[in-house]
């Protein structure tokens, strides 16, 4: 099964993908990445869509410097020059997010809101030591529930302005979003960065708060940036990435080098797995990582996973929609319909227990903002968005198909 990605045992493998693997890899194992990257050159690339992809996978960093480092000829100064253009724009901008990340953390210490960094910057300087080889388009502020509000008013008063609809909630309709939604969106518009403020750490219940268990910090550029335990951390990039059916490859690879770089407690993480009912998504990442990267896993751990059927299936279908060609990455155009239950059909399945399953389904059917929006009720008549959501949600696909 080992290496069955790289030698084409999937089928028709897109090779401008196994070469933005191959050279983000290559960051760290120049050598090894160096020998794959020229067999995949020896076949015709094409190098506009191999833009592409790197752009959408969000590994323009680690690609470029691969690529530069290696200093191949057969690659177009066209391609070059694109890749430094979106490493220095990523490095200027990862810089200014590191640093309104500090501002806002002091901010929050200040005024005694509790606080934790989810991604970003301490992420990148822990797998590779340097803020500006990650790709990050906003701040993941993690604040306990009771410290929402005033973590709130810090950004405000810090210049950000909260990305809403632009309508007061009556308190049940924002009762509703809270217990709906895990983050909201604030922007700054002069600096022209994003801060996502979660008060949970993910849709699916992690059962555990990280404000209860023994937090650490990581040094980012002299500052002190509090984050989550490393067993901990890992385990909800685990879940972040399988959530969004590991989408970005950039994400799959923040994971393996957290592995390389961090004695992991497996025991820990099953432990967490077990008791939030997501042993199906850590066994499907263990076996989508185990296919792609070949990490030094424990024997035991491969075998828990293979034993594990649907998540079998469930890597297969990510691994395969990763590196096979698709409508996207072909500028064929997908029907809504199709995109809607492959999204939803994929959440769903990856819950375990008919309650998460169940609880899923109902945030399908719950009222969102914009159905508060055209038809405000009062809270005495809550219920009856759930007549009315069907209705706002056929005026939005009417709209979008004009």
């Amino acid at each position: 099964m080992k290496g069955d990605i790289f030698s084409g045992g999937r089928g028709k493998t897109v090779r401008e993908l196994l070469l933005i693997l191959e050279s983000a890899r290559g960051v760290g194992d120049l050598k090894q990445s160096g020998e794959r990257i020229g067999v995949i050159l020896s076949q015709p690339i094409q190098w506009d869509l191999f833009l592409s992809l790197v752009l959408k996978h969000r590994v323009i960093p680690l690609v470029y410097k691969t690529l530069h480092d290696l200093k191949i000829q057969s690659i177009p100064p066209y391609v070059m020059n694109f890749l430094k253009q979106e490493y220095e724009k990523n490095a200027l901008k990862s810089l200014v997010l590191t640093g309104e990340m500090t501002k806002l953390i002091r901010l929050f210490r200040d005024r005694g809101v509790s606080s934790l960094v989810l991604k970003g910057a301490p992420l990148a300087e822990k797998i590779y030591q340097d803020v500006t080889f990650r790709m990050s388009k906003d701040i993941d502020l993690l604040v306990p529930w009771e410290d929402l509000s005033g973590a709130e008013k810090i950004l405000l008063a810090a210049g950000y302005e909260k990305k809403t609809t632009g309508f007061a909630l009556t308190p049940r309709q924002s009762r509703a979003c809270l217990n709906k939604y895990h983050h909201h969106v604030y922007l700054n518009r002069d600096l022209k960065t994003c801060v996502e403020l979660h008060w949970k750490m993910h849709q699916i219940d992690l059962k555990f708060s990280p404000f209860l268990i023994n937090r650490r910090c990581i040094e980012v550029s002299g500052f002190s940036v509090p984050v989550l335990p490393d067993d901990e951390w890992v385990f909800f990039l685990m879940i972040h990435g399988s959530s969004h059916k590991w989408m970005r490859l950039h994400w799959l690879i923040d994971v393996e080098r957290f592995f390389k770089c961090t004695k992991i407690d497996w025991d820990k993480i099953m432990e967490l797995a077990e008791h939030s009912q997501t042993n199906l998504i850590i066994h499907q990442t263990i076996l989508i990582l185990d296919e792609i990267f070949q990490p030094d896993f424990p024997d035991w751990l491969i075998k828990v996973a293979l034993r594990d059927k649907k998540a079998g299936r469930l890597a297969g279908e990510v691994i395969k929609h990763l590196f096979s060609p698709d409508e996207e990455s072909t500028g064929i155009s997908v029907s809504y319909w199709k995109k809607f239950f492959t999204v939803h059909g994929y959440r769903y399945r990856i819950r375990t227990g008919w309650k998460n399953k169940l609880a899923y389904l109902h945030s399908l059917i719950q009222p969102i903002e914009r159905d508060f929006q055209f038809y405000p009720l009062p809270d005495s008549l809550y219920p009856l968005y759930y007549l009315i959501r069907p209705v706002t949600w056929l005026q939005r696909r009417i709209a979008g198909s004009r």
